[in-house]
């Protein structure tokens, strides 16, 4: 079973060898990206804008999650990396059901996210999971939830959510 425990300032080190990890993934999407953030894990610690998470399988850290609120009814998943030994073993699913336990029981109802468009992996995955892609067109993404989605906008993304509550 997997234990999902707030990231500390010492955790950093192993934030960014996830990203690292993950650059193998989405480099010939996005150059770069995920190096800048492993660098930027080292350099300025925790982010300020959202809740970082470290998934540990028995004691052993195998990947992170970033959580906020982007209103008192939806949570945007910021980020979901698993290093890549563990992927494919199920542990995407007990994360999000994990995430859904969590946050249903805080009265979230719905879980956003932002997905890459050439990531089909990822979107499948998420598809599989009941997740919808709601918005393809950049400014209806950064409209969404009363416009606080724009500060955490990617181009080239598709706005993904699933309902998790009624």
């Amino acid at each position: 079973m997997l234990k999902i425990i707030k990231a500390i300032d010492n955790d950093r080190e192993f934030l960014s060898m996830v990203c690292q990890d993950a650059a193998k993934l989405y480099d010939s999407i996005l150059p770069g990206a995920f190096d800048k953030q492993a660098k930027k894990f080292i350099d300025k610690g925790l982010p300020d804008a959202y809740e970082i998470e470290i998934i540990k399988q028995k004691e052993e850290n195998i990947g992170f999650i970033g959580t906020t609120g982007l209103d008192e009814d939806t949570l945007y998943i910021t980020a979901i990396y698993i290093l890549s030994p563990y992927q494919g073993k199920g542990y995407g699913t007990e994360i999000l059901e994990a995430i859904e336990g969590k946050f249903c029981d805080k009265g979230i109802k719905k879980l956003a996210l932002l997905v890459h468009s050439k990531a089909t992996w990822a979107i499948n995955f998420y598809k599989k999971k009941d997740f919808t892609i709601v918005e393809t067109e950049p400014e209806k993404i950064k409209e969404y939830s009363a416009h606080r989605m724009a500060k955490y906008f990617l181009p080239e993304t598709l706005l993904m959510v699933k309902t998790i509550a009624l």
